[in-house]
């Protein structure tokens, strides 16, 4: 399984970062759909990382778009970044929890919601391949029952077969329980066997302490480093690969924060 970190979510990548990531071997960006340029830190990674390193690029939107306009947009930015990467190995995911429950990024757990998603996926999954575009991956979904995680995997199941690959979400709460319970840090588990031989890629994981401060202690940093590192060797046959979220961003995620003697510690 290769291990790597999701970059911030805000587009920003630093020195530091730069130098921190020396030796990870998978990273994951993303692809801002609705800016008329895709950052130039694209540049700046391929240049600083090694080739064995590979990237998963979310197409991100905010809102809800047509599947008409998502494509017309992807087309203009993506191949300009598959360019600068080169040979490189990249994983691309179509969009990002469209079932969580509050509609962030579109959509929300509902039936009515799942009935639309599915053509939307369907038609830009026909597209893409029609483009030439490649390693196509179903998003990662809002986990847990609350935003009808296992419903929509299972509404879904003809799109997801499709797809070339599963994007999946794993984050827990304090330590070992519920970091191998499979609807929790281990949700990936629940994917291999719903979908036997399918490459798995974890797009986000971590420990999500600083949801609940008053009932859980948020890690420290060493705390954090054993913890993802326990969570890797016990998963090191499993998934294709883990993006622990994340690597700095916007103020309301820095609970998530990973640190620096995480990547430290796992890289390789």
């Amino acid at each position: 399984m290769l291990r790597g970190f999701h970059l911030a979510n805000n587009g920003n990548i630093t020195d530091e970062h730069l130098d921190w990531l020396q030796g990870v071997e998978m990273v994951k960006c993303l692809v801002r759909l609705d800016l008329p340029a895709e950052p130039t830190g694209f540049q700046r990674l391929h240049e600083s990382l090694p080739p064995h390193t590979e990237f998963v690029l979310r197409l991100y939107m905010p809102g809800r778009w047509s599947a008409e306009e998502f494509v017309q947009r992807t087309q203009e930015r993506l191949p300009r970044i598959l360019s600068t990467l080169e040979d490189r190995t990249t994983w691309i995911e179509i969009h990002n929890e469209p079932n969580h429950k509050d509609g962030i990024e579109g959509w929300g757990r509902g039936m009515e919601h799942v009935t639309t998603f599915i053509p939307w996926y369907h038609y830009i999954l026909s597209r893409f391949r029609c483009i030439g575009f490649q390693n196509l991956g179903f998003p990662g979904l809002a986990l847990g029952d609350q935003h009808w995680e296992r419903v929509w995997a299972r509404e879904c199941k003809q799109i997801i077969e499709m797809s070339d690959w599963i994007g999946v979400h794993s984050y827990w709460q304090d330590g070992p329980d519920q970091m191998f319970d499979d609807r929790l840090g281990w949700n990936w588990s629940w994917y291999q066997k719903r979908f036997p031989g399918k490459r798995l890629i974890v797009t986000e994981a971590g420990n999500s302490n600083c949801h609940s401060p008053n009932v859980y202690q948020v890690l420290s940093p060493e705390q954090q480093a054993d913890q993802y590192l326990e969570w890797c060797k016990h998963a090191e046959d499993g998934p294709h690969g883990v993006c622990f979220f994340m690597l700095g961003g916007t103020q309301d995620w820095a609970g998530f924060q990973v640190h620096k003697e995480t990547i430290f510690t796992l890289r390789r």
